[in-house]
């Protein structure tokens, strides 16, 4: 065993994961994958039309439409790409007449309109095997993309824990494996980015229009897509007088938790359940053990993302529902969620609960300043549902957005006269040379005034939100009073730009960490959020003396060192950190240990350590995460095996392009397989090359002449410079 071991140490390199390859443009397989995202761009073309705001103004006086249109997917008007009429897809007899649209397919359906008016459109649809990502579609009306948010609308999956979290050998939780459980969903059409909180609106007129859904990514089946009118849900006065109507009292029972790791159904299989250490009244909670006791806010913040909770309601009446929840990384501002119960919106206000921001955990029931929300639940099973949404700064943030749209334009405009250099001393002549792009700055500071106000208004204060919109502001109107100081604001104004849409990207996002859910009968106290202050002091204690006896680098082991003595066991040491090592503990625990028998003894190792453990004869049998001249050092000394030898390298390695392998051969022998490679993209503004009638270049002659074409109009490229660049010459020269 120990010979064997000596031997096997060289598999130390087999997945030598953080090993970086250079994967020249000029290899097949990378041409092969620029000629598909050629293609890709090719069909989603640089779209230019109004945003949906826009669309919106257009028609603002329009109201909505009464027409209610149920279409049956098989009954369609024409079809192209991978579109197969497939009946009932996962028999459940739901549906009969389902259609498969695949990833490169459009459906069109034809529907006759009676009464002129603004609608939405449901799809009733069933998500089909793919890549585990969000179904995207484009909607057009008659042939055409109404506006922009039409062009990459979104339909989500749905994912379960595979099981209850369990423990490993020493009492620490393991993450439960997420499977996706496809199921049919009725949602309407919302954009991607969710910038808007409501469901997207189509203007259709009296008579008939053809209704086209096209693939962008993920295949998905269609039941049926019904145009509706917006559906209006009722304030909460009017449900709370409707309560008091039919007569419902606070319920007598005993309060109801749900512990938030413990899930339903969730969007995205990253929202599983995390650790949180910070507080001993966390649930559930231990010294020397790690607990899968949140749902934390570093993943639970995307706008769109959902999870829902089962919950058992002891007897009828009205009850209040409260969470633990801390919301710490978006600073003077709050989050928000939308709440549903048994799938239904339950009034207006629910479509925006607010979370502010704390460092500390708290425990809110559901409500606003003034009141706590009362729900009238009935006895037995209900489901309880929480989405990430925008809430009352969705408005803000798509304001800023089409802003930003026309700054860049502004930037772009100016960047063409004086380049990115501008010589402040000079007389550009502004005013004859871009009149137009002047009266936008004008029109630009003005808006941005307003949405700084709009969004001072709904913080209740100024502060570090409203610094950036303020500082452009003042710019904008700086240079439109006095349009020769554009050359001296002009890195300002750009360095801006990019931090206002670091702003957007970070205020988009909607953290928030739950513990637990507490619903209780109307008037029922809420638990405290913390312990006393005692115990808490009597919590760290504990921690700190249990961390000298905790082995921290054996990671998720579910065997004891007897089991492990009795079969066949690989000890591996990763190297790339503690994130990855649990990925890989998951990985192993689901699959790699159930299918082959073979125990893996994982351990979170220094770098550094793997040397000497090796020449004392104690190293491991596999070593991940080295850095890429480690393999060849050790094969030199003989101290690893060549991965040729093991049944099934030959196939392992078709994975890979031969030049990802060169760096581990030693003697005609490879002793090291990457975990990452990398080669050179190009990327451009489709806005830019548009504007100057560019074509995207196919080869170096082709970029030559971009170049001089950019540098003449004050644009400039960015290109590797040194050894990476002059690599790519090199790889395609042989």
């Amino acid at each position: 065993m120990k010979l064997l071991k000596k031997k096997i140490i060289a598999v130390i390199l087999l997945f030598s994961i953080i090993c970086s390859v250079s994967f020249p443009y000029g290899s097949n397989v990378a041409r092969a994958e620029v000629d598909k995202l050629d293609s890709y761009q090719n069909n989603m073309n640089y779209f230019i039309g109004d945003t949906y705001g826009q669309y919106l103004e257009k028609y603002k006086n329009v109201k909505s439409g009464n027409d209610v249109h149920v279409i049956l997917a098989d009954d369609y008007l024409e079809a192209a790409g991978e579109v197969t009429k497939v009946g009932d897809p996962n028999g459940d007899g739901k549906y009969s007449n389902a259609v498969y649209s695949g990833e490169e397919s459009s459906i069109s359906w034809k529907v006759t309109i009676k009464e002129t008016g603004m609608y939405n459109i449901l799809v009733d649809y069933l998500p089909a095997e793919g890549n585990n990502n969000d179904i995207e579609r484009t909607i057009s009306i008659d042939g055409e993309i109404p506006y922009k948010e039409a062009q990459f609308v979104t339909f989500s999956r749905v994912w379960v824990d595979a099981e209850k979290i369990k423990q490993d050998i020493n009492g620490n939780d393991i993450k439960p494996k997420q499977i996706e459980t496809p199921c049919w969903r009725s949602e309407d059409v919302y954009d991607a980015s969710r910038y808007y909180n409501d469901a997207l609106q189509f203007y259709l007129k009296e008579g008939t229009h053809v209704i086209t859904i096209e693939a962008v990514r993920e295949p998905m089946y269609i039941g049926c897509i019904t145009i509706h009118r917006t559906r209006a849900l009722s304030k909460y006065q009017e449900v709370k007088a409707e309560y008091d109507k039919n007569g419902y009292k606070p319920a007598h029972a005993e309060p109801v938790k749900i512990q938030a790791e413990d899930t339903y159904q969730k969007s995205n299989y990253t929202l599983y359940p995390s650790t949180d250490r910070t507080s001993p009244a966390t649930e559930p909670q231990n010294t020397s053990a790690v607990k899968l006791n949140i749902i934390s806010e570093d993943k639970f913040k995307l706008a769109g993302q959902w999870i829902s909770w089962k919950i058992n309601i002891p007897e009828d009446g009205l009850y209040t529902i409260a969470l633990r929840y801390k919301q710490s990384l978006l600073s003077g501002i709050f989050t928000s969620r939308l709440l549903r119960i048994d799938g239904d919106i339950p009034f207006e206000e629910a479509k925006n609960l607010s979370f502010k921001y704390s460092s500390d955990w708290k425990v809110k029931a559901l409500g606003n300043d003034e009141e706590d929300y009362m729900f009238y639940l009935t006895a037995g099973e209900h489901e309880i549902s929480l989405e990430v949404t925008l809430g009352d700064l969705a408005s803000v943030i798509s304001q800023v957005n089409d802003s930003l749209t026309v700054l860049n334009e502004i930037y772009g405009k100016v960047l063409l006269i004086i380049g990115s250099e501008p010589d402040i001393y000079r007389d550009y002549n502004f005013k004859r040379q871009i009149p137009q792009t002047i009266k936008l700055m004008g029109e630009q500071a003005e808006a941005i005034k307003q949405i700084s106000t709009q969004l001072e208004e709904i913080v209740g204060k100024k502060g570090e939100q409203t610094v950036i919109l303020d500082k452009l502001q003042y710019q904008l109107s700086r240079m439109y009073e006095d349009p020769e100081s554009i050359a001296s604001y002009f890195t300002a104004f750009k360095d801006n730009i990019g931090n206002l849409a670091s702003w957007v990207l970070t205020t988009s996002e909607q953290p928030l960490s739950i513990d637990y859910i507490y619903v209780a009968p109307v008037g029922e106290v809420l638990p405290s959020a913390e312990h006393g202050f005692f115990s808490n002091i009597w919590y760290e204690i504990k921690c700190f003396i249990m961390s000298f006896f905790v082995d921290y680098n054996s990671l998720g082991l579910t065997v004891s060192d007897e089991e492990m003595k009795e079969t066949s066991t690989i000890e591996v040491w990763i190297m790339s950190g503690r994130d990855q090592a649990n990925i890989l503990r998951q990985m192993i625990n689901d699959s790699f240990t159930p299918e082959r028998n073979i125990n893996i003894d994982l351990k979170l190792v220094s770098g550094e350590t793997l040397l000497p453990s090796v020449l004392a004869g104690k190293g491991p049998d596999v070593a991940l995460g080295n850095q890429i001249g480690i393999p060849i050092q050790y094969a030199v000394r003989n101290a690893v095996m060549s991965l040729n030898e093991f049944e099934g390298y030959q196939k392992v390695s078709e994975r890979f392009h031969k030049s990802a392998l060169v760096s581990y051969e030693f003697e005609g022998k490879v002793y090291a397989i990457p975990e990452t490679q990398t080669f050179p993209m190009m990327f451009y503004r489709k806005d830019i090359f548009a504007e100057l009638g560019l074509s995207v270049p196919q080869t170096w002659d082709d970029f030559y002449k971009v170049i001089a074409v950019l540098q003449r109009n004050n644009l400039e490229i960015g290109f590797p410079q040194g050894l990476p660049g002059m690599q790519i010459f090199l790889y395609q020269n042989g």
